[in-house]
Formats: structure tokens, sequence, C-alpha cells
């Protein structure tokens, strides 16, 4: 998501051939195609997988798209003027300067991919947190089902807080952008 994020939003005639089916798709309710998945992919972790990366994809897509659209012109300006090859544009001034929108379509793909698990377990699997939310539901154990969800959003949590650790110990600079 995010390399083809920053080549749309970077490159118009990619952007105009890619834009409208990725938005086609991208309207699609991910949790609308797992039942397509399973059926075509069988119960097994690589559905699951493929599952849990297309719910995440879009966010990050289209968040790292409008990040590589920001970027202000002078930065690419002063880029050019030093003779930086394309790919060090890309590397040094395209994707720190959408960084931010990035981390943002990630965080948001974090709680995505926690969603896109529980559904995929709870659809075609036996076993996960899905599978024993489904079995909980069945059965009417209400306590069970709660405590499920709170273990299913404290570990999208738990994993959006090692994110933000990680590109705060990396990118120091990330703690004065709202992202």
């Amino acid at each position: 998501g995010i390399i083809t994020g920053i080549l749309s939003g970077r490159i118009k005639w990619l952007y105009r051939i890619s834009g409208p089916p990725m938005h086609i798709f991208r309207a699609f309710p991910p949790v609308a195609l797992v039942p397509f998945f399973l059926m075509v992919m069988g119960i097994n972790e690589t559905s699951k997988i493929v599952i849990v990366s297309l719910g995440v994809f879009f966010p990050v897509w289209i968040n790292a798209h409008e990040g590589a659209t920001q970027v202000p012109s002078e930065l690419l300006e002063v880029g050019k003027d030093l003779n930086i090859s394309k790919f060090q544009i890309y590397k040094r001034v395209i994707y720190y300067s959408a960084l931010p929108y990035i981390c943002a379509g990630i965080r948001t793909g974090i709680g995505m991919a926690y969603v896109m698990v529980f559904i995929g377990e709870w659809i075609g699997a036996n076993s996960g947190i899905g599978y024993r939310l489904s079995v909980a539901h069945v059965v009417g154990a209400s306590d069970h089902m709660v405590v499920g969800l709170l273990f299913l959003g404290i570990l999208s949590y738990s994993t959006d807080l090692i994110f933000r650790s990680i590109v705060r110990w990396r990118y120091p600079w990330m703690e004065s952008t709202k992202w």
C-alpha cells in the first residue's frame, strides 16, 4: 500500500490508469469479500493472510497517496537543484514528507487488520479469537464474548502503541507532527 500510494500520488498517468479501479475496489466492504476468498482459496492460513492484507491495503494506500500529493514543490525543487536521482528524491524527500500520512494509514490499517482477523476466524476457522467469539455467541456465553472482545481490543491497542513507539524511536522528528 505504501509503495503503490506514493507512486500513484506522484505519477499522474499511473494514477489516471490505476485510480478508478482502486477506488472501485476500495468501495467493496472487505468483510463482504471474506466468503468469496474462503470459497476460492479454502480455509487455510493463506486465505486469512489475503483477507487481512486486503483490509489493510486500502487505508494505507489512500493515506500514502494523499501524503505523496502533499509534498511541497519547494522540497522537490531543492532535490532537483542538488542533482539527486529520482530514486533518491522518492526515498529522501517524498517518503519523509508523506510519512505522517503513511503512519496514519498504517494505524488505521492496524485496527482494520484485527477486524479482518476476527472475521476470517469467525467464518472460516476452528481456532482463534474469532472462532471463540462465534462459539460463545452460539452457546449464549455473553461473558466469554465480552472477554474475547476486550482481548481483541487490547491486542489492537497494544499493536498501535508498539507501532507508535517504533516510529517515535526511528523518526524522532515525528513527535511534533499530528499523525
